[in-house]
C-alpha cells in the first residue's frame, strides 16, 4: 500500500494550488473593487433621484397652501405654513380657513399725506417779519388776524 503514485496524489490533493489562469475567472479583489464602485455609483443616482422627487414634493406642497382660496387675505400666515413649517397643505388651508381675514390697508387720505408735509407758518402779516413792517401794514396784519376768528 505504499504505491508512490498513491501518495503523490494524495500530497497533490492536500497542497493548496491556484487555478490556472482563464480570461473568465475575475480575482476577488477585482470583484469586490466592481461591488463597491456599483454600490456607489447607485448610492449617487439614488440619493440624486430622491432629492429631484423631494425638490418637487415640497414645491408642490408650498404651492398648494400659497395659491388655495383660503390664503387669501391670509397671505402672511400663508406663507408662515408654506415656508416655516412641515404642515401638510390639507392641514394648512384648514387652519387658514379657521384664521380671520387680514383687512385690506386703508388707502391714505388727503389729509393724512399732508399730516406728513411740514407746512410753512406764514401768519397775517405773510411770513414778514414784524419788525420791517409800516405800522399800516402791522394794522392790517392785525384787522385779517381777528377777522379769520
Amino acid at each position: 500500500m505504499s504505491d508512490p503514485t498513491i501518495v503523490a496524489a494524495v500530497r497533490a490533493a492536500a497542497t493548496p494550488h491556484e487555478p490556472a489562469p482563464n480570461a473568465d475567472v475575475v480575482s476577488r479583489q477585482a470583484h469586490e473593487s466592481s461591488i463597491a464602485q456599483a454600490r456607489a455609483e447607485a448610492h449617487g443616482a439614488g440619493r440624486a433621484e430622491g432629492e429631484s422627487a423631494g425638490v418637487a414634493s415640497e414645491r408642490a406642497r408650498i404651492a398648494a397652501i400659497l395659491d388655495s382660496e383660503e390664503a387669501k387675505g391670509r397671505e402672511k400666515q400663508a406663507r408662515y405654513f408654506a415656508f416655516k413649517t412641515a404642515m401638510a397643505p390639507d392641514e394648512a388651508r384648514t387652519a387658514l380657513a379657521e384664521a380671520p381675514v387680514a383687512e385690506a390697508p386703508k388707502a391714505p387720505t388727503l389729509l393724512d399725506e399732508m399730516k406728513g408735509v411740514k407746512q410753512p407758518a406764514l401768519g397775517a402779516d405773510g411770513g414778514r417779519d414784524v419788525s420791517q413792517m409800516s405800522d399800516f401794514e402791522k394794522g392790517a396784519a392785525e384787522a385779517r388776524r381777528l377777522l379769520r376768528k
